[in-house]
């Protein structure tokens, strides 16, 4: 069948900078609200984890503080916020891949990964670049941080590096997303082919997840509480070894996946799950909990040193996942429960204010950590006099949330949306008709 180009857009449409930056002021009618939410919160979070993270070395007593304080520790436990990203990419990867099959009976794998391509690659080479400016004279750190390595963020293999010697180190988790688009199509059409069974094959995978999770932590010894200085050797071990490797991961990813193939091909019988308001709200309730106390708990709480060794290996074996799972439930509730706390929900998430966050969110990812990691050094001589520790940490702060915020939106004006769109452009139609051999199927939208 082939794709209806009436609607392509022109290659100087692609690049008006008016149109493209409207698009973040007007939330579009497919774009799902709920998930804006849920991507505008993660990005927040990781963000503000990292405006303390970088001011360690800087004013190590005031920022440990942040991190040890009960009142803001859960502020600053932003690495969760990384377990949110993984799970709306794997719903919303997996709802289009689902959503392609159930429509076509297949999926078109050259559309799949132009398209990929296309949404991920040109921004992040441009982050690339603009790193060897950011990178090379950080306080502390090596000349250009491991630019040599950055054929690896190209092919994303970066995360099977000893973090020591990664480019643009923060970027493990986009190689771990790609790894995972790499495979779902193929396991889709493998998955859907095997008919009965399906949720037991999920559910045996997240199973997996947490078989594979224990074992490494059980051997590694790795085990909170963990109470050692960042970026030193302890800490680069734990990075590498229970942190950002693929295998430790994936259940996120699988969670959300998990949830779209339930929203596409049970919609009806997910309707009547989440129609019975009471039942609903008290599953809510029960994963509100395990999330607070998630987030609640740092990695060096005393929390840790209250309950036996096998307890402190199975809560570290169970934390993302069971993270996960609770936000993948409750974004459903969001999504299909009108009433009581799934229609507070939806309407907390569906604020407007979060759909520009969450548009211009993957370049704020790429930039943040660059930016604050050249800027507070710079300004901590010049605010501590005048403001103390905790008023130079504020002050920079909102200063590098102000760069972050409008770099990343210039990024998104000038090379994510206008990329976005090419994605419909004749050019890049054909080229996948090119690779397929044939006419392409009409174009699902994506974000």
């Amino acid at each position: 069948m082939k794709a209806d180009r009436g609607t392509s857009a022109s290659f100087a449409s692609v690049f008006n900078i008016r149109h493209n930056w409207a698009h973040l002021a007007h939330r579009p009618g497919f774009q799902q609200p709920v998930i804006d939410g849920v991507r505008a919160i993660a990005v927040l979070w990781v963000v503000v984890l990292h405006v303390f993270f970088f001011h360690l070395w800087i004013f190590p007593a005031q920022a440990n503080f942040m991190f040890t304080n009960p009142v803001t520790g859960w502020l600053v436990n932003g690495l969760l916020g990384v377990d949110l990203f993984f799970v709306i990419s794997g719903f919303l990867i997996g709802s289009i891949l689902f959503g392609e099959y159930r429509e076509f009976g297949g999926i078109v794998f050259s559309r799949f990964y132009v398209r990929r391509f296309l949404r991920l690659i040109p921004v992040y080479t441009a982050v690339m670049l603009l790193g060897l400016y950011f990178l090379h004279e950080v306080p502390g750190m090596p000349k250009w941080l491991n630019a040599e390595n950055s054929w690896t963020n190209i092919l994303y293999v970066n995360d099977f590096l000893p973090v020591a010697k990664q480019y643009l180190g923060w970027c493990w988790s986009l190689a771990i997303e790609e790894q995972f688009y790499l495979l779902l199509p193929a396991f889709i059409l493998i998955f859907i082919g095997l008919g009965k069974g399906r949720m037991r094959i999920l559910v045996a995978l997240m199973g997996l997840s947490l078989v594979i999770r224990y074992t490494v932590i059980h051997f590694s010894g790795i085990v909170p509480p963990y109470r050692f200085v960042a970026l030193s050797p302890q800490w680069d071990r734990w990075f590498d070894v229970v942190y950002d490797k693929p295998w430790m991961r994936f259940g996120g990813l699988l969670a959300g996946a998990t949830g779209a193939y339930l929203n596409t091909f049970f919609a009806p019988r997910l309707e009547s799950f989440f129609a019975n308001t009471t039942r609903v709200t008290l599953i809510s309730i029960v994963c509100l909990a395990v999330m607070i106390h998630i987030a609640y708990t740092s990695m060096g709480s005393a929390f840790f040193d209250r309950i036996p060794y096998l307890a402190r290996e199975l809560w570290w074996t169970c934390v993302h996942d069971a993270f996960s799972l609770c936000a993948i439930f409750l974004i459903l509730g969001a999504m299909h429960t009108p009433k009581l706390f799934g229609g507070m929900l939806a309407r907390i998430l569906s604020w407007e204010g979060f759909y520009p966050i969450a548009q211009i969110s993957y370049s704020v990812y790429l930039v943040h950590e660059m930016i604050f990691m050249w800027l507070f050094p710079r300004l901590a001589p010049v605010f501590a006099p005048r403001l103390g520790p905790f008023g130079a940490m504020a002050a920079a702060g909102a200063i590098g949330l102000a760069l972050v915020f409008c770099l990343a939106s210039l990024l998104y004006v000038v090379i994510e949306r206008p990329c976005m769109r090419m994605r419909s452009h004749p050019t890049v139609l054909g080229f996948i008709d090119f690779l397929r051999g044939e006419s392409s199927e009409p174009q699902l939208e994506e974000t």
